[in-house]
């Protein structure tokens, strides 16, 4: 059901659970893309850096700040962007969703770099 500030979405299976406003356009997106499970796993959290906000998801986040907008990340490239500080840290928040380069490398893009990751290498950081 639509409100004001965003959406509460229900399953018999799952429950309820609330997308905010801000996340709404994502969620849509990356739900019809299959790229993260459809359940939140908690309210979403805010008053981070830059005004953002964050919420968790069965198997990853998505990201907010009104500068960046909202962006899903999970895996491998979570983990690294998580071992910099987040969006404290020295990449900021991301920019983009993920990605494949010419070679099929997996990379996503951040306010201040990207993060790139293989199944064979893990992950590594170019920094702008």
């Amino acid at each position: 059901q639509e409100f004001e500030k965003g959406r509460i979405y229900w399953t018999a299976k799952d429950g309820a659970w609330i997308i905010p406003s801000w996340f709404v356009d994502r969620y849509v997106t990356i739900g019809s893309l299959k790229s993260l499970p459809s359940k939140s796993v908690q309210q979403p959290i805010c008053k981070l850096i830059k005004d953002g906000c964050y919420q968790a998801y069965n198997i990853g986040y998505i990201y907010y700040s009104p500068a960046t907008g909202a962006w899903e990340i999970s895996g491998g490239i979570f983990d690294a962007w998580f071992k910099t500080g987040t969006e404290w840290g020295t990449l900021g928040y991301p920019t983009s969703g993920e990605k494949k380069d010419a070679d099929g490398t997996t990379y996503q893009e951040f306010e201040k770099g990207r993060i790139y990751w293989t199944a064979k290498d893990g992950a590594w950081i170019e920094k702008m």
